[in-house]
């Protein structure tokens, strides 16, 4: 009994140090909108957006698949040894860090304005697009409180990110997606066009790009 009993406990520490394992980005580009937010993915794909860091967090949930690749791309990255903070005289886009927890809880990190490392580019672009897709959120949830007229602007915009390929983990856009639809006094146009954003998002995948 007493070496099930360590047996089990070990398993559960295996498990507990399994979900540890993260991946953190944040950007801070004041003047931008937003001027700062961060994202935080759990091995779980659990994950978090914040454009304050002591914000209770946006939440949503990142496929597995999407997760291997994220975590396959930092694996490969010779960005968080230092390649990723290479000066260079770039156009200012905003001073970022990329930091990676893993399953042993070693931590590495790159701050950096601009790098020319193919992965953590790969990486920058995916974060950006997932900013994008929260943005979308936010504004979708404000405007079907507070301005139901504007509900069929905010989603010609977010359509017009899925028609280039800018939204990341896109179930989390069908609860406020699914209220528009049910709401009988927003126009029948906006409620149409939220049905057929369901239905494409149900039907989509959320990959890492290469863009």
């Amino acid at each position: 009994m007493r070496r099930i009993a360590c047996l089990t406990v070990l398993l559960a520490a295996a498990v507990v140090s399994a979900a540890a394992a993260e991946l953190f980005f944040s950007r801070d580009f004041p003047g931008s909108v937003p001027a700062y937010f961060d994202i935080t993915i759990q091995a779980d794909g659990s994950a978090g957006y914040r454009e304050t860091p002591d914000e209770e967090p946006l939440e949503f949930t990142v496929d597995q698949a999407t997760v291997q690749e994220l975590w396959a791309k930092v694996e490969a990255l010779p960005a968080l040894s230092g390649e990723a903070a290479r000066k260079r005289k770039v156009a200012f886009t905003g001073d970022k860090i990329i930091r990676f927890t893993d399953d042993a809880g070693n931590r590495t990190e790159a701050q950096f304005v601009y790098t020319d490392e193919p992965k953590a580019q790969e990486l920058v672009a995916w974060f950006l697009r997932a900013s994008e897709t929260a943005r979308h959120r936010i504004d979708l949830e404000r405007v079907v409180r507070f301005d139901r007229l504007g509900v069929n602007d905010a989603l010609l915009r977010l359509q017009s990110s899925f028609d280039r390929e800018r939204v990341v983990a896109p179930e989390q856009l069908l609860p406020v997606l699914e209220q528009i639809v049910e709401q009988k006094n927003i126009l029948h146009l906006a409620r149409s066009r939220a049905a057929g954003m369901i239905e494409k998002i149900q039907s989509a995948s959320s990959p890492v790009s290469n863009e």
